[in-house]
């Protein structure tokens, strides 16, 4: 473990100060992963110190009643969405993380909160399973060994996954045979590099640019118009469309892999623009009925989880905000908390049921449970891409203009629980320099 690199923005972060709740929830867990895998118990134990007195310090110090209080709420309500379900396992896994660190000795919590767990485990057995399917999204180890370690580890996915890392389960290299020769799929290629064939066929060398680590671009006389959502060519897609080139031809040439890479690319941005305008034609009512109401709105998304389920709509506006600070009777530090939280909004799901032809469509397409890894890395990009190009979409029909100007809402695509993704996505969909951005991008942005 490069220790140096993990534990630098642990402090950054700390010095910083806390600027929302969230904040300190990934303090927690990057220290506790960091404290799972290290042997380095001193330092372990200046983290954690400096954690405490920070957390003491700053204006969210009851940070773990809030969240406990929140998941007794989540746990207690009659029937949960599944992003409410999610939201339920994130704050109890945050509990732990703070409960490990020392944030409280609050024994009976913690029982309470096992216990709020299990009952959502067995009210909704099939959200359970996904804990399998992050785990297996983080390892890439297959599904019977996930599910062993998360029973070794009470379904913690993060002590599972630092269990199979001493096991040696987890981040195994892989090599793909194809083209006469033998191909690595390594995890070490630089920026701008090469995938080597081997000197058999002819010395072919296979030459192309990366935009970052393991995932190449094949750009076209449309790029212009394919903008940011040309899929990016992961090396585990690259050697599929090689293999299959290689199952047709006996000797192919430079100009075959190159053909069968710029038709799989094509086929690829058809399924995108596809499925994108299902969700529009789903999302676009929705949003229109909800703007009817004349209120001026700073934030409009789409939001999936990390599996990538069928998406729903999300939105604040400043009367909104006004509105529910009021009833909660919260603080100007609670109300700028909830400010940007997606599942708080009292239009969340707004207009459900325009959405009943796109979970067809999401239900109907291939589940992780049925892909390989790499078919499972490259399903969960269409659907990303998809709803990103249905925002675009909507954005071009200026929809978002509406009740305020353009550059006073941030529109995105995101996956809950937040990700460096979604910032990605929130500066392709947004002008970076308006008044609403940098607002998002101060308060609510993960680092990307």
């Amino acid at each position: 473990m490069d220790e140096l690199k993990t534990i630098k923005p642990i402090c950054l972060t700390i010095e910083k100060g806390y600027r929302i709740p969230h904040d300190i929830e990934k303090v927690a867990q990057s220290i506790y992963t960091f404290c799972l895998n290290s042997s380095n118990s001193a330092e372990c134990e200046r983290l954690i110190s400096l954690f405490l007195k920070s957390v003491k310090q700053s204006r969210f110090e009851d940070i773990f009643e809030r969240t406990a209080a929140y998941l007794f709420k989540l746990a207690n309500s009659e029937k949960l969405l599944y992003e409410e379900f999610f939201k339920a396992i994130h704050l109890y896994d945050s509990l732990k993380r703070f409960s490990y660190l020392g944030l409280t000795d609050e024994t009976c919590c913690m029982d309470r909160a096992e216990e709020c767990i299990r009952r959502l485990f067995s009210k909704y057995p099939k959200w359970a399973g996904d804990r399998v399917k992050e785990l297996r999204k983080k390892t890439k180890a297959d599904t019977t060994e996930c599910k062993k370690a998360l029973a070794e580890c009470n379904n913690d996915v993060d002590q599972a996954l630092a269990y199979m890392r001493k096991k040696g389960l987890a981040g195994v290299s892989r090599t793909v045979k194809g083209l006469q020769g033998l191909i690595e799929a390594r995890s070490d290629l630089p920026e701008l590099g090469w995938i080597s064939v081997d000197s058999r066929v002819d010395n072919t060398l296979v030459q192309l640019k990366t935009l970052r680590s393991q995932e190449f671009h094949v750009l076209d006389s449309n790029a212009d118009e394919i903008w940011d959502l040309t899929p990016f060519m992961k090396i585990s897609m690259f050697l599929s469309v090689l293999e299959k080139c290689e199952e047709k031809t006996t000797k192919p040439s430079l100009e075959d892999y190159t053909q069968a890479i710029a038709l799989e690319i094509e086929a690829r941005l058809n399924e995108i623009d596809t499925l994108a305008q299902e969700i529009v034609n789903a999302a676009k009512p929705s949003f229109l009925d909800l703007f009817s109401n004349g209120e001026r709105y700073y934030y409009c998304t789409l939001t999936t989880s990390g599996e990538a389920h069928p998406p729903t709509i999300s939105a604040w506006s400043w009367e909104a905000l006004d509105r529910e600070a009021q009833r909660q009777n919260l603080s100007q530090d609670d109300k700028e908390c909830l400010k940007w939280s997606y599942s708080e909004s009292p239009y969340f799901c707004h207009g459900e049921d325009t959405f009943n032809t796109v979970r067809r469509i999401f239900y109907e397409r291939p589940s992780i449970d049925d892909l390989t890894d790499a078919d499972w890395v490259n399903e969960y990009d269409i659907r990303l891409k998809a709803m990103e190009l249905a925002m675009k979409k909507l954005d071009g029909d200026k929809i978002f203009e509406l009740n305020q100007p353009r550059n006073q809402v941030v529109i995105n695509a995101e996956v809950m629980p937040p990700d460096g993704t979604n910032t990605a996505r929130a500066k392709r969909l947004n002008n970076s320099k308006s008044k609403a951005m940098k607002m998002w991008l101060r308060e609510a942005a993960e680092p990307d």
